[in-house]
């Protein structure tokens, strides 16, 4: 985190707290917990700055998430605002 600061490439961070809820379906049915994929909880959400996706890859390489077991998701971003 401090070497994508200090270099300028972090945009954002963000840790969502482990409560939540999901709601889905036509009917809007609601659970009283955070959305889970195949036992993955997300637990943190960087914005980068890249210059595309192997770029931004190479970024995701350093991360020390990998040490714990964990792992990481590289997608691009959309911009929507104000659509």
């Amino acid at each position: 985190m401090g070497n994508l600061a200090q270099s300028g490439d972090l945009v954002a961070g963000y840790r969502p707290t482990n409560e939540g809820a999901t709601i889905s379906g036509k009917d809007k049915s609601t659970k009283p917990i955070p959305y889970v994929s195949n036992d993955d909880l997300v637990s943190s959400v960087l914005i980068i700055k890249a210059e595309n996706l192997e770029a931004a890859k190479a970024i995701a390489n350093k991360c020390p998430v990998y040490e714990l077991g964990g792992s990481v998701e590289v997608r691009a971003m959309m911009n929507v605002a104000g659509q």
